[in-house]
């Protein structure tokens, strides 16, 4: 087997048993707990609604509808609010961080204009994207539960407030007899940003609307999807716009699910008072029928009307592959509602049963190669004195790769064995570890890489690397003596802590002897003993 070139320079309950209608195998659902108590800054928030949540550089915001607070009863609301969070990790609840005054009131991140009535109208916010490190989110203006108009805003740097965007002089895009759009906004693989929106009137049609990244703003680039019996059709007029189907929710989420290798729609009914999942090979379908997979508990007479309401997945924490994956769902049965975490587990054969991935397949090895290239080229020129135009070339590689894994890991969450199969998975974890000039990007998928290794989707050795590479970023001492450095023309392994028990934690991974690692690294780089 050809060696690998490294080159571095200078909880709580059980709930339901589902069937899933194609692939037909169990799911199970757990509740791992509520989203406002694991509040981090200690905000005064009592209940919260819509829970949307935007991966945004190194972590994810969180957008809620109206929201109340108080030290112990309802001592105000504003109809929106926000938090930021750096979990990367979900099974055992999420951290957040919610943005609130000195007072520990919460603060909204979408504003009234001077013009506007506050007191009339409610602005509450939609789902959202992120585009070339600013965050995008659609919004409606509302009064007495019913949606005047709806439109875009973006974030400040800080992701704190949003400015609404003007489009022809109005900061209404859309009107009260068109779509309510955002209510699930989607990155494509082929480079759309698709957003579904729904008519605010019977039958509720879900709509869906498409988009290129750099034209988010310019509301003429729209296109509205229309299937026919003579097929597809995309117009740039909303009123030519036709429903996907009918009967849909105020609020869903859609995403490219990566262990059952199709689309997901995930949204609860209020009727039903349940959770219910949709697949498709397409963003705009055709969908499945909707399979429950989760019975809300009921009460009579809840506050809110329904016992549970606002469900949607959150898929940047998915894990294993997609095997598990995480949505929250408002309790109704509290006033103002209450957002809570559950995880979903796909039993080992929903996937579709020999596949992978091929496209992400095919990219993380085109990627993995253009990084051995390059290290290739630097040895071959001789390691003891790099060539600068080599090291140059190198960087930019890693630079490229390790951007593209960042979007790869928001989208799949760790590209394991089942998604890529074992030389993707390879590829995968090699473009990470060389990401050097990101260490906070190595740091946050550390976790996520340890939890593949747990489930089987990733090698001990691979765990064993990354975790050397960022201890060592740090400044703290190795665990598994991975990383070293060439001094001359010997290899020095960094410093390492507890080395008596070394070879025993490596071997705990599948770690070979630690001399017969340096004596492969001494072949690897043609060096001599010292």
């Amino acid at each position: 087997m050809k060696p690998v070139i490294h080159v571095r320079l200078a909880a709580t309950s059980l709930c339901v048993i589902g069937l899933l209608a194609r692939p037909a195998t169990a799911i199970e659902v757990r509740a791992v707990g509520s989203l406002i108590d694991r509040s981090g800054n200690g905000a005064h928030i009592l209940a919260q609604d819509a829970a949307y949540s935007i991966p945004a550089g190194s972590g994810s915001l969180w957008v809620y509808g109206d929201t109340f607070f108080g030290s112990k009863t309802i001592q105000g609301a504003v109809s929106n609010s926000s938090a930021w969070s750096d979990d990367v990790v979900a099974s055992d609840g999420i951290t957040l961080i919610a943005q609130t005054d000195s007072d520990g009131k919460p603060v909204p991140p979408l504003k009234f204009h001077p013009e506007e009535d506050r007191k009339a109208l409610r602005l509450w916010p939609g789902h959202g994207v992120s585009i070339a490190g600013q965050t995008y989110l659609f919004y409606s203006v509302v009064k007495n539960s019913v949606h005047l108009e709806q439109g875009l805003a973006v974030s400040s740097a800080s992701m704190s407030s949003f400015t609404r965007i003007q489009y022809q002089g109005r900061y209404g895009i859309w009107g009260a007899a068109e779509p309510r759009m955002g209510t699930a906004v989607l990155g494509g693989a082929d480079g759309y940003i698709y957003v579904y929106g729904r008519f605010e009137s019977p039958p509720y049609g879900l709509i869906l609307a498409r988009v290129r990244p750099s034209a988010i703003t310019n509301f003429a680039r729209y296109e509205y999807l229309c299937v026919k019996s003579n097929g597809a059709h995309w117009a740039r007029d909303v009123k030519k716009a036709c429903a996907i189907f009918d009967d849909a929710p105020p609020e869903v989420s859609v995403s490219l699910h990566a262990f059952v290798g199709q689309y997901l729609m995930l949204y609860s009914r209020f009727l039903e008072e349940d959770v219910v999942v949709r697949l498709a090979d397409h963003p705009w379908g055709p969908w499945s029928d909707p399979v429950s997979i989760y019975k809300c508990p009921r009460i009579e007479d809840p506050p809110q009307g329904t016992s549970c309401y606002a469900a949607k997945e959150h898929p940047q924490y998915a894990k294993a592959s997609g095997r598990a994956i995480y949505f929250s769902m408002v309790d109704g049965r509290v006033f103002g509602g209450s957002p809570d975490l559950f995880e979903v587990q796909w039993a080992s054969g929903e996937r579709r049963a020999g596949t992978i991935d091929s496209r992400l397949h095919d990219e993380l090895l085109v990627m993995s190669k253009a990084d051995q290239d390059a290290r290739q080229a630097l040895i071959a020129a001789g390691i003891k004195r790099p060539n600068e135009k080599l090291v140059a070339q190198m960087m930019k590689v890693d630079t490229a790769n390790a951007a593209r894994m960042r979007d790869i890991v928001r989208t799949y969450g760790w590209p394991g064995r089942s998604l890529v199969g074992e030389d993707g998975a390879t590829a995968a974890f090699l473009l990470v570890q060389h990401a050097d000039r990101d260490p906070a990007f190595q740091k946050r998928t550390l976790p996520l890489l340890h939890k593949a290794y747990e489930d089987g989707e990733a090698s001990g050795e691979h765990l064993a690397l990354l975790t050397d590479r960022v201890l060592v970023a740090e400044g703290k001492p190795q665990l598994y003596g991975s990383q070293a450095e060439i001094v001359g023309r010997t290899i020095s392994v960094k410093r390492v802590e507890d080395e008596e028990n070394l070879d025993k934690r490596r071997a705990e991974l599948g770690l070979p002897l630690m001399a017969d690692y340096i004596n492969q690294m001494k072949k690897v780089y043609g060096l001599s003993d010292p």
